[in-house]
């Protein structure tokens, strides 16, 4: 601790000068409420973050920034939200313990007020900036999202009993309690519970088996609690119950479970066994379309194998909603691939004029291709029935809360097959997505159509890297391709990816000068048709790229028209999946429109000068002096409004009409 006041710091380590000190104390009179260090904040004598500095030396603590810090929900409850606002204190975590952030850590009373609460004799503290520590209040305590989630007309017992108000986390023993008390409703009331936490929690399944209960959130399975032998059957019967089904019957059927003044969808699957057998209660199972999206040619490619006799092999499919939400029209047959018999039967019903879609394991087409082979008693029918493969995967959605951005990563490159690309980091957390980093998830997909190239080479046993050659993605949009794509627009982090998606074996390796290629479709315009690449070559004259980043496609579709041919326009929808394709496609102009996502982006702004791309500036500019000075840009770099703007890019673009026709 520094024994010093804070203006003797401040003139010591040569911040301020003493004169600057002098004059903000003469301001105090009329500021009896302002310390010093607010008074030459608001003056503009002193960054607020040398200020953050000098008062954690006074105070002999460190300085931290609250919003990289984890967060115990439980323990953070303890401390108000009002009393944090008015002590401007945050109550984190990180390897020691909890640890609070301050704003001010030399106010008098704080820590103590703080140890109080807590029932702690000593509590580690720091400091923090002090719009840094009130933004980590705003984002810890805000409960809208978690009140959204709220299931209305559920009062005493049948509300469950969590440790904080964002719901994020069961109390297990005051929970297990209520069933030590035997009350006449005890069972029905504890079965309610159950089922309204897992739906505020935002829990995808709840499986109830042999006692044991299960959640699934995002895709993963967490074992919560397991229930007394003497309460676990009649707790099963109860959830049988409130779906209106038989005890004794089977699944799985749809149902409607009332709670509160609600009527929850779900699928319930029922199975005989000890200590009550298996309930398994699926949510959410009218589940957004966005979770399935097909990229337009890959979904018209889809569309067009349904809608003709032969065998299509979904891979990977385990899912049960994955044919609902792949909108399989009803007079396609959907079968298990897993033996001969199963084989046969999909290859008769091909055979008799119908469309299959058979479900079988593998880790890529190729492989699920090679494991129909094995498993068919006739190789030659089943390559003649089979007309294509689709592969699927889920990958967890990254909280868009409390995620942070993240930087282009070269490596995550190389290893997707891909040019360098930037995706979200995941954060510490918050009450939108239950402190689990995670809300929902995507699938990501890709499409292989089969010719007979590839029924040839099944039917004389070709090898696995043969089959990977043959089975070329439509669209080149590969797994790897469509799943990084939905990263670089902001859903998944690169951990997620690495996690999900399989390992590419030595065959599916792409020249580094086709990685660029399928990526570059997915995150312009995947449903116009592209060239084999966005750069023309040798033999033809070179054509200028013009990139558009702006919200929806009219203005990359009217600035396409104005060019009339001189320039091919690649429009982006958000600066971060520009900032992915910006190497491979080396811009002559890149346009920036301010209310696109993302908006300005610095970091787009310095690669495309450093790559000696002409950038432009699409609306007002808020601050001219402050973009002069951090990007050297000056008043011809700045458009008012589309017409504008493409008559300025003709102007700079080369007279000479190649005659060569835009691209999307």
């Amino acid at each position: 601790m520094d024994r010093r006041r804070l203006g003797e710091i401040l003139v010591g380590e040569a911040i301020v000068s003493a004169e600057t000190i002098d004059r903000a104390l003469a301001l105090q009179p009329t500021n009896p409420r302002r310390r010093l260090g607010q008074l030459l904040v608001e003056t503009g004598a002193l960054d607020p973050g040398w200020l953050t500095a000098a008062l954690a030396q006074q105070a002999g603590c460190d300085t931290v920034d609250p919003l990289a810090l984890p967060v115990d929900p439980a323990r953070l409850w303890v401390v108000p939200p009002d009393v944090a606002e008015r002590l401007g204190a945050f109550l984190a975590c990180d390897a020691e313990g909890p640890i609070a952030v301050l704003a001010d850590p030399t106010a008098p009373g704080t820590v103590r007020a703080l140890e109080g609460l807590l029932g702690v004799q000593k509590l580690r503290f720091a400091a923090g900036l002090p719009e840094r520590v009130g933004a980590a209040i705003a984002l810890h305590y805000d409960t809208s999202r978690t009140r959204e989630r709220r299931l209305l007309g559920i009062v005493g017992d049948q509300r469950p009993i969590t440790l904080c108000v964002t719901n994020s986390e069961l109390d297990q023993r005051r929970m297990l309690a209520r069933l030590a008390r035997a009350t006449e409703r005890a069972h029905h009331d504890f079965a309610v519970a159950l089922l309204v936490f897992a739906i505020e929690s935002g829990a995808e399944r709840l499986q109830l088996q042999g006692g044991v209960l299960t959640v699934t959130w995002d895709g993963f399975d967490q074992k919560l609690l397991s229930l007394p032998s003497a309460h676990a059957v009649n707790i099963a019967a109860r959830l049988k119950a409130l779906a209106r089904k038989d005890p004794d019957g089977s699944g799985p059927h749809d149902v409607e479970l009332p709670l509160g003044d609600h009527l929850v969808p779900a699928r319930l699957h029922t199975a005989g066994g000890p200590n009550g057998g298996t309930v398994d209660v699926r949510l959410n199972v009218r589940s957004s379309p966005d979770d399935a999206r097909l990229a337009p040619q890959v979904a018209a490619a889809w569309q067009t194998l349904l809608g003709r006799p032969g065998l299509v092999l979904l891979v990977s499919g385990d899912d049960p909603r994955l044919v609902e939400m792949l909108d399989v029209p009803a007079g396609v047959q959907v079968c298990e691939l897993t033996d001969a018999d199963a084989v046969r039967r999909a290859v008769a019903a091909v055979e008799s004029g119908a469309c299959v879609v058979g479900r079988i394991n593998g880790a890529s087409t190729a492989q699920g291709v090679a494991r129909l082979r094995t498993l068919a008693p006739a190789p030659l029918a089943a390559a003649s029935a089979l007309t294509g493969a689709l592969l699927t995967t889920r990958v967890r959605r990254v909280c868009a809360i409390c995620c942070c951005a993240g930087e282009v990563d070269a490596e995550a490159g190389e290893r997707f097959g891909v040019v360098p690309f930037s995706a979200p980091l995941a954060g510490v957390g918050c009450p939108a997505c239950a402190y689990r980093k995670h809300v929902g998830s995507f699938l990501a997909f890709e499409l292989a159509v089969a010719d007979d190239d590839l029924r040839a080479a099944l039917c004389r046993g070709a090898s696995l890297p043969s089959l990977g050659e043959l089975l070329r993605p439509v669209a080149d949009r590969t797994l790897h391709v469509d799943a990084v794509a939905q990263a670089i627009a902001g859903d998944a982090t690169v951990e997620e990816l690495t996690r999900a998606l399989p390992t590419r074996p030595p065959w599916a390796l792409r020249p580094a000068g086709e990685r660029h290629r399928g990526l570059f479709r997915a995150v312009t315009d995947p449903g116009a048709p592209a060239s084999e690449s966005p750069r023309p070559d040798g033999n033809e004259a070179e054509v200028p790229i013009v990139v558009l980043i702006a919200p929806g496609d009219g203005a990359a579709v009217a600035l396409r028209a104005s060019l009339r041919g001189r320039a091919d326009v690649v429009g982006f929808h958000s600066a971060t999946a520009a900032l992915a394709c910006t190497q491979p496609l080396q811009p002559s102009v890149g346009i920036l429109a301010q209310w696109a996502t993302g908006g300005w982006h610095s970091e787009l702004i310095r690669e495309w000068r450093s790559l000696g791309t002409r950038v432009v500036l699409l609306g007002p500019p808020g601050d001219l002096s402050q973009m002069e000075s951090a990007f050297a840009l000056g008043a011809d770099d700045y458009a008012g409004s589309l017409e504008e703007l493409g008559v300025r890019i003709a102007r700079w673009l080369p007279v000479a009409d190649t005659g060569r026709r835009a691209t999307g």
